[in-house]
C-alpha cells in the first residue's frame, strides 16, 4: 500500500486504481466504498479503463 501510495500522489492512474480495488474489497485496508470511489474517480480522469468500469459497477 505503501508504494501505491506513494505512485498515487505522483498522479500513476494503474496505482490510484489499485487503490480503489484494495478500498473496496477491505485487503490490507479497512474497507470503504467512498475511499475506494475516490481513487477510482482520479484514475478514471487520467482515462483509466478499468477505473471507469468499477465506477459504472458501483453507480448501479
Amino acid at each position: 500500500m505503501e508504494w501505491y501510495q506513494k505512485a498515487a500522489a505522483q498522479g500513476y492512474a494503474t496505482a490510484q486504481n489499485n487503490i480503489g480495488y484494495l478500498y473496496l474489497n477491505g485487503l490490507g485496508v479497512p474497507q470503504s466504498k467512498d475511499k475506494a470511489i475516490e481513487y477510482f474517480t482520479k484514475a478514471a480522469e487520467q482515462g483509466h479503463r478499468g477505473a471507469k468500469t468499477e465506477l459504472e459497477k458501483l453507480s448501479r
